[in-house]
């Protein structure tokens, strides 16, 4: 068993850890996601906290930005959304774009978890184009593969810590308690 005093030291030694959670990039509401109205194919009606994309078919986008994010050790990337009536089970991507507005990331998704309530999901990474940048300003979503008009709420788009910076949070937290009992013992 580890003493009090192991653990109180291991945990302020783990606290010079840099802290490392899920950051909202926008909630796509007006206050947080301003729509690129040159790029946008779909009907859009946005309030303070969402965004409603009307007329959403094959090939259709929604692009837009918000306030530059550092996104540094955060690479997952997930989007929250609802889809109102019948889900058409779709293929689409996200592009995340760096501040030069060339540079992106590309992730995929599907929107088979999507229902009438707003369900977060995971999107898959594909590639990053125009080198390595940490910087996202802006946000582009791709519809792929849909047939009859649909109505998307977008909610949230957040990034959230990747699994190895998870994992190398805990073994560091593992070996500074370890470490705190063999001197205990020593």
């Amino acid at each position: 068993m580890i003493p009090i005093r192991s653990f109180l030291a291991a945990a302020s030694l783990l606290s010079l850890l840099p802290s490392v959670q899920a950051a909202v990039l926008t909630d796509f509401g007006g206050f947080t996601f301003e729509v690129e109205a040159s790029i946008t194919s779909v009907g859009v009606i946005q309030d303070a906290s969402s965004l409603l994309a009307t007329g959403v078919t094959n090939g259709d986008i929604l692009a837009g930005y918000f306030s530059t994010f550092d996104i540094s050790g955060l690479g997952d990337i997930r989007l929250t959304a609802s889809i109102a009536g019948a889900n058409p089970n779709f293929l689409f991507q996200v592009y995340l774009l760096g501040e030069d507005l060339a540079s992106y990331m590309l992730f995929e998704g599907e929107s088979t978890f999507f229902g009438p309530t707003a369900s977060t999901i995971g999107l898959t990474y594909i590639e990053t184009v125009g080198g390595p940048f940490t910087n996202v300003a802006a946000f582009q979503f791709v519809a792929s593969g849909t047939g009859d008009p649909f109505e998307m709420t977008f909610s949230k788009l957040e990034a959230v810590p990747e699994p190895s910076v998870m994992i190398l949070s805990s073994i560091a937290l593992g070996g500074v308690a370890l470490l705190a009992r063999r001197r205990k013992r020593g």
